[in-house]
């Protein structure tokens, strides 16, 4: 079956953004307008062709006065945070990948989607990375995940990327093991080795310098948490390596080694009680 391309909606791309009028008439944008919008995330050809896909999917987006680092550049792959320009001036737009839904292409026959956005190329590479990042993130292990959060390197890795905001472009590690380690002690530590993919920007030499400060950090906290003086001896995770990485020299072959590590919430089973493993110290 051919299928059949609807003119009317060849201006409407990945990444528009529907006019105030339309998404209050959908019914997606209700009270304060100013703070709201709604950004089509269906892929070009989708958009246009109606034999298979009657639908366009859009996200309800919110407007916000101030980044976080960790909801940039795809790190997270439940919220998003990309610029728009609107008439000059950089909006910031979170999106929720749970804000998802589908109109009829119908509600945009022969609209143009609002002229005051528009979106630069490289924010548009980033909002399609972590659409598709959503369904292809890596899975570790429970005890891996568990580990990372009870003793509390989790926390210090969000603490230390937090300021850099934008700067490091995603934190990827190499696991030795995707085997469920035993809780109890004694216990062999997963061993580690995680690099911090950073953006060399107009100024590569002072990214770099401060990539290299927060992996730095990361380590140091690592070896707080998880290595044991007295018996010199790693306990839970052994870092092997932490170090940063320019975007620019990740090559695809060493990305394919690597799995992202998520900066978000990770959702972990629950303990007895609430109770940490055994052994694991809660910051």
């Amino acid at each position: 079956m051919v299928e059949t391309a609807i003119p009317s909606l060849r201006e409407w791309r990945q990444g528009s953004i529907l006019p105030q009028s339309i998404a209050r008439n959908l019914g997606l944008i209700t009270g304060d307008a100013a703070t709201r919008c709604v950004v089509v995330v269906s892929h070009d050809c989708d958009i246009v062709n109606s034999t298979h896909e009657p639908e366009i999917e859009v996200i309800v987006g919110q407007i916000v006065t101030e980044t976080n680092g960790n909801l940039t550049g795809g790190k997270n792959s439940r919220k998003l945070q990309v610029d728009w320009q609107h008439r000059g001036e950089a909006y910031h737009v979170e999106l929720r990948a749970t804000d998802k839904c589908r109109i009829p292409k119908s509600a945009l026959d022969k609209v143009p989607p609002d002229a005051g956005y528009t979106l630069e190329p490289q924010n548009l590479v980033t909002l399609r990375f972590w659409l598709g990042a959503r369904y292809n993130r890596a899975a570790f292990p429970d005890e891996f995940n568990d580990r990372l959060r009870n003793t509390g390197v989790f926390d210090d890795i969000i603490k230390t990327l937090k300021p850099l905001g934008t700067l490091i472009a995603g934190v990827y590690v190499q696991l030795d093991t995707q085997e469920e380690l035993p809780a109890e002690r004694p216990t062999p530590p997963y061993r580690l080795n995680l690099f911090l993919a950073f953006e060399p920007g107009n100024e590569p030499l002072d990214s770099a310098d401060k990539a290299d400060a927060a992996a730095n950090a990361i380590a140091d906290a690592f070896g707080k948490r998880c290595f044991e003086k007295k018996t010199e001896q790693w306990n839970w995770i052994e870092l092997k390596d932490c170090a940063a990485i320019s975007e620019d020299e990740l090559t695809v072959s060493q990305a394919k080694k690597l799995q992202q590590l998520p900066l978000e919430y990770i959702s972990l089973r629950t303990h007895p009680q609430g109770a940490t493993p055994f052994g694991v110290r809660n910051p």
